[in-house]
């Protein structure tokens, strides 16, 4: 106890002299808080503390011998800067276990939006097709009762032979023969889920029809257009989306009649986005997955007149040369019905290589 007590008298002056009145800063320099306070060192809070000593190296000579109260002070000075410093928020895309993770996530991305890609190209008229599956997929998710989304359930036999549902059975026929080939060559990162299939899918065939756009625009030459795209399109707005690899896919089918049947006016769909927690009128930023005649489908779109106003601001954006208003909606509202439902379940590590556990021994 004695001993205690003079420890107690010897540090507590010294570490507080460490912080009284002094700022601490971050890495960025920002000051985040004057005098801190320091625990108070009593018979609850004050261990035993064994001396420690370290050596570097076999024939090194470099040494650190420590002390109780060398190794107290270190413990209050490390106390008092937990109690001022901000909590760190991690943010969800650096979830992955590791750099090594999210860097091999990020290498399957491109392999998988690259072979998408080429797919979209040599066939431009699935670009509406799979839009389309993305919207009959997503569009069944409740937000009052956070049930169905962005699941991949569209290609489960129940669900893909419902009214609404069966013309996209051609273009699911076609993903799943792009899905075999490239999980042929996935190795032990595991094949693609029908989840993130059919989203990447989707940011392939919006990628791919802006380029379009940009190669009318230049007048028809491909160089020039891909270099127009690339100048002044909205490709940096893809990196939300990009972050949300790893969708669980469902089991079971999503609940029935969420869907606008066939026979639905196309301005049903914007009851289906405000159902699902969307803004309405984006559902025109969207109109691509609506029917193959983007023209047609707009001015059906118009009638209603919740809609009206955005059918003529994105028609007056994509007449412009960098189409920013009609794309970075596009791209925007994509990435919110993408995760529709999914939002607690993605995991970040579901494309990573397995690794091997390390044993130490101490």
């Amino acid at each position: 106890m004695a001993t205690t007590a003079a420890l107690s008298r010897a540090t507590t002056p010294l570490s507080s002299s460490l912080f009284q009145g002094q700022k601490l800063r971050s890495s960025s320099s920002s000051v985040l808080g004057a005098a801190v306070p320091l625990p108070a060192l009593n018979r609850k809070n004050v261990a035993k503390v064994p001396r420690a000593r370290c050596q570097v190296g076999a024939e090194g000579n470099s040494q650190v011998a420590g002390s109780r109260r060398h190794l107290l002070l270190g413990a209050s000075a490390a106390a008092a800067a937990a109690a001022v410093l901000p909590q760190i928020v991690v943010p969800e895309s650096a979830q992955a276990a590791n750099l090594t993770e999210r860097i091999q996530r990020g290498e399957y991305l491109v392999k998988l939006r690259t072979k998408l890609k080429q797919f979209v190209k040599s066939d431009p008229k699935v670009i509406n097709d799979i839009l389309a599956l993305a919207l009959h997929d997503a569009g069944t998710y409740d937000k009052a009762s956070d049930t169905g989304g962005a699941n991949g359930s569209i290609v489960l036999d129940e669900e893909l032979n419902r009214p609404e549902n069966q013309k996209l059975k051609p273009i699911v026929a076609k993903l799943k023969k792009v899905k075999e080939e490239f999980d042929a060559d996935a190795g032990e990162q595991g094949p693609v889920g029908w989840a993130d299939l059919i989203y990447v899918a989707g940011e392939a065939a919006l990628q791919t029809q802006f380029l379009f756009s940009a190669i009318e625009t230049a007048g028809g030459d491909e160089k020039k257009g891909a270099q127009l795209a690339v100048a002044f399109g909205s490709a940096g707005q893809w990196g939300f989306f990009d972050k949300k690899l790893g969708r669980k896919d469902a089991t079971e089918p999503s609940p029935a009649g969420r869907i606008p049947g066939p026979d639905a006016p196309l301005s049903a769909w914007a009851d289906t986005f405000q159902r699902a927690g969307l803004t309405p009128k984006y559902v025109v930023a969207l109109s691509l997955g609506l029917g193959p005649d983007q023209a047609a489908t707009e001015a059906e779109l118009a009638k209603d007149s919740r809609l009206a106003r955005a059918v003529k601001d994105y028609q007056k954006s994509r007449q412009t040369v960098s189409q920013t208003d009609y794309q970075v909606d596009a791209i925007v509202n994509f990435t919110k019905l993408s995760i529709l439902g999914q939002e607690k379940l993605i995991n970040y590590e579901k494309y990573a290589k397995k690794t091997r556990p390390i044993n130490l021994r101490f």
